[in-house]
């Protein structure tokens, strides 16, 4: 899960997919929350609640 509105990133996807690209095939998956900051889980805890749950 990572934030759109990442100030300290140059591009939280691109950082984020890399992450799940380096993982075994079928292991993560990337969510983005818009204007989510560098900590989504803590700022939208009930979605990450549910990402977690349709896993």
């Amino acid at each position: 899960m990572v934030g759109t509105f990442t100030p300290d990133r140059a591009d939280p996807y691109a950082e984020g997919s890399a992450i799940v690209d380096a993982l075994p095939s079928g292991l993560g998956r990337l969510e983005t929350t818009e204007g989510a900051g560098h900590c989504p889980r803590d700022q939208f805890p009930d979605l990450q609640v549910s990402m977690d749950r349709a896993r």
